[in-house]
């Protein structure tokens, strides 16, 4: 029962949990994820998730981009699938994947300078992923940082338009 489930969580919002119960659920939590078919359908859990709610409106730079490719006459489709991951932007009679790259989130190294938070190190990983998985599935995947979007538009339009020919 979805109610009860909410009522239990407002209740217990904010009470302390024992170092017992600390424990007990980082024990359960490693032996879930260290199962690689677990790790699988979580990530498609969280993909359905995030396509289904927290995708619903884009970023402001993705709705940018978007223009830009609107501008141009591209057909495309915007959070794109494969093998669990998503894309920002896949332009299918091109087989094209591309991704619009905050430059914090995804440390553009011109723009921000080392350390690494930890989010920047996850997301740095996870963009090496989705790399592999673009290749292995025979798609051409393209980057465009945050700051070539907002501040070299020009060039990023004359990218667009040789990778669209």
């Amino acid at each position: 029962n979805p109610d009860r489930g909410n009522n239990i969580s407002k209740a217990l919002s904010g009470v302390e949990k024992s170092d017992e119960h600390k424990l007990a659920i980082s024990i359960a939590a490693n032996e879930r994820w260290s199962d690689p078919k677990e790790r699988e359908k979580q990530r498609y859990r969280r993909l359905e998730y995030f396509t289904n709610k927290m995708f619903n409106e884009k970023s402001k730079l993705e709705v940018k981009f978007e223009g830009l490719l609107i501008d141009l006459g591209v057909e495309f489709d915007s959070q794109y699938s494969v093998k669990g991951y998503l894309y920002d932007i896949y332009v299918p009679h091109k087989k094209l994947l591309i991704e619009v790259d905050g430059d914090w989130y995804h440390f553009n190294e011109s723009v921000h300078k080392k350390p690494l938070s930890p989010i920047q190190i996850n997301n740095l990983k996870n963009d090496e992923r989705k790399n592999a998985i673009a290749e292995k599935e025979g798609y051409t995947l393209i980057r465009f940082w945050e700051n070539d979007i907002n501040n070299n538009t020009n060039n990023v339009i004359n990218i667009l338009k040789g990778l669209m020919k």
